[in-house]
């Protein structure tokens, strides 16, 4: 528990951090630039690469930034293409960042975390809240189905491109957050 208080404390203080605040905003483009590569497959499924920068957001800058730079991320996307807007996708960005965040920020990456985190986001977000909002939508529980064999088949990939981009991350890391004098 008390780790977890330290990891808020620090992700506070990166909130005021205006060098924290423009890499967030730096991610958040990213994750805006990695929205417009979306593969749509029907209404109701999708392949993204959004969370990539969502995590490497939230492990350069904490969850409290990781949080708000997935919300924005989420509203930008919904502004540049105009669809129909939901409020538990926009909270699913919340968490995915606060998951990441706790998960990742100032921790070092190894396999066994990627691998339990990506399962957390995968079974919480994707499986049960996503699948919730989509029926909440489309009044139809099918998607549920479709969705778990989307996710099973695509857990090993995430996994893997996840873990590449924090070790990434986790070399570059030091460079970007240190504060010119």
């Amino acid at each position: 528990m008390n780790a977890y208080l330290l990891i808020c404390k620090e992700s506070l203080k990166a909130m005021r951090s205006v060098h924290a605040m423009v890499l967030c905003a730096v991610f958040v483009a990213l994750n805006v630039l990695l929205g417009s590569f979306t593969i749509e497959i029907g209404k109701i499924l999708e392949i993204s690469f959004t969370s990539l920068a969502a995590a490497a957001c939230s492990y350069c800058c904490g969850p409290f930034l990781g949080a708000i730079g997935g919300v924005a991320a989420d509203l930008i996307k919904f502004m540049m293409r105009p669809s129909i807007f939901f409020i538990g996708f926009t909270f699913n960005e919340l968490l995915l960042g606060l998951i990441y965040g706790f998960a990742f920020y100032h921790k070092p990456i190894t396999w066994k975390r990627v691998i339990i985190t990506r399962a957390i986001v995968t079974v919480v977000l994707n499986l049960i809240l996503t699948s919730l909002w989509l029926n909440m939508l489309y009044g139809s529980a099918l998607f549920a189905a479709i969705r778990v064999w989307k996710n099973i088949l695509l857990f090993p990939i995430e996994c893997f491109m996840l873990y590449t981009i924090l070790k990434t991350c986790e070399r570059v890391a030091p460079a970007l957050l240190r504060k010119k004098q």
